[in-house]
C-alpha cells in the first residue's frame, strides 16, 4: 500500500465540498423540522387534555353545586311541612327558597 496524498484531481473541487455541506444541512434541517412538529404535536395534545381536564373538574364542581342547593332545598321544604315554625322563621325559609328557585338550577 502506498501512502500517497491524493492529487488535485482527487479531491473534491470546492463546489463538490459546499454541496456536500449543504445536502448534510438540509439534511438536518428536516430532522430538525420534524422534531418541531413532534414538539407542537406533543404541545397541542397536552393543552387538549388539560381542558378535558378542566372541563371535567368544573362540571363536577357545579354538580356538586347543584346537589348541595337541592339537598338544602328539599331539607326546607321538609321543615315547612313537617314541623311548626314561627312566623319570622317562616318567612326566612321562604326567602331562602325563593332565592334557590331565582338559581334556576332546575332542581324546584
Amino acid at each position: 500500500m502506498s501512502n500517497t496524498k491524493p492529487t488535485l484531481r482527487e479531491r473534491p473541487t470546492y463546489d463538490q465540498y459546499i454541496n456536500k455541506l449543504i445536502a448534510m444541512h438540509k439534511k438536518s434541517e428536516i430532522v430538525n423540522r420534524l422534531q418541531y412538529w413532534k414538539r407542537v404535536k406533543n404541545m397541542m395534545e397536552t393543552h387538549k387534555l388539560k381542558e378535558k381536564s378542566v372541563l371535567f373538574r368544573k362540571k363536577l364542581l357545579d354538580d356538586s353545586i347543584k346537589t348541595n342547593y337541592k339537598h338544602e332545598y328539599d331539607r326546607l321544604r321538609s321543615t315547612l311541612q313537617h314541623s311548626v315554625v314561627d312566623a319570622q322563621t317562616k318567612e326566612n325559609i321562604d326567602k331562602r327558597i325563593a332565592y334557590i328557585d331565582s338559581l334556576k338550577l332546575g332542581i324546584a
